[in-house]
């Protein structure tokens, strides 16, 4: 794991040395359920991918974000080699800012991956954003298909607003709403 941390980003070798990072119309925009060859991932491969479950339990909130009026992702190929996607992915943290991403594939499995945000180069993990395009174009986009239907299941995930926090002082335990 020490070595291949030590490895350099060679996607991201790729895309500075083809002149890709900057360059628009070597690209052509795709609907990601014409994304065919894409491989299925399942949850143990993204944990594998991303060396932990944080990105993961990330993932839905930044695709919903992302999907549009059909449920699905907006990205583009490479003209000349369909195994090279990107896909541009607004911040959570600043509405100003977004961050493009490239990610590298063979219908088997993921080769390669960058992202423009502070550790999208890291080759060993991924950021969120990596994360989020891995889990919808290789998890949930078949687990739909399975299940009839595009929709994002957030419905187990609880807004704070509305929870009710029992609190307990030395003269009884009161139940207040949080604001």
């Amino acid at each position: 794991m020490l070595n291949k941390a030590k490895q350099p980003n060679q996607l991201l070798e790729l895309l500075t040395t083809k002149n890709l990072l900057r360059t628009r119309s070597t690209f052509s925009l795709v609907d990601s359920q014409n994304l065919c060859n894409f491989p299925s991932l399942s949850l143990e491969d993204l944990r594998n991918i991303t060396m932990g479950v944080y990105q993961i339990h990330q993932a839905p909130f930044y695709v919903k974000e992302h999907l549009d009026e059909d449920g699905t992702f907006q990205l583009m190929v490479h003209k000349e080699s369909d195994s090279l996607i990107k896909l541009k992915i607004q911040s959570r943290h600043s509405q100003s800012v977004s961050h493009t991403l490239w990610i590298q594939y063979t219908p088997e499995q993921i080769s390669g991956w960058y992202c423009t945000c502070k550790v999208g180069a890291r080759v060993v993990g991924c950021c969120a954003h990596i994360a989020s395009a891995l889990w919808y174009l290789g998890y949930e986009r078949h687990e739909a298909k399975h299940n009839s239907g595009v929709d994002i299941n957030t419905t187990n995930i609880d807004d704070a607003r509305h929870r009710v926090v029992s609190v307990s002082d030395s003269e009884s335990d009161q139940t207040m709403e949080e604001e």
